[in-house]
């Protein structure tokens, strides 16, 4: 007779107790999705000059502190669905790119 082989017979098993535990901790950073945009809008105020209501590519870049490709890159796998005007120039709604990030 031939037993037969499941992958998953070489994967440790967790104790019960371990796993109780693990279940019921909390996440270490709550996510900060929840801004109000106009929360956001008030942050930016004194900041107009740099960062206006509708940025560029080169300035999405310099706020959110990412490479102008990653963010054509994130643009094209659909994440900044809400905030970018997609096609060229490429644009963003400041706010609404600002509360996209923190997702």
């Amino acid at each position: 007779m031939r037993l037969k082989y499941k992958p998953e017979d070489d994967k440790p098993k967790t104790p019960a107790w371990l796993a109780a535990l693990l279940d019921k901790r909390k996440p270490l950073m709550q996510p900060f999705a929840d801004v109000p945009l106009p929360d956001i809008r008030k942050a930016f105020e004194n900041t107009s000059e740099d960062f206006p209501p509708v940025l560029s590519l080169e300035q999405a870049a310099k706020l959110s502190h990412l490479a102008p490709s990653t963010i054509k890159r994130k643009v094209s796998e659909g994440m900044f669905k809400d905030s970018a005007k997609r096609g060229k120039p490429l644009l963003f709604w400041r706010d609404k790119f600002v509360k996209e990030l923190l997702k």
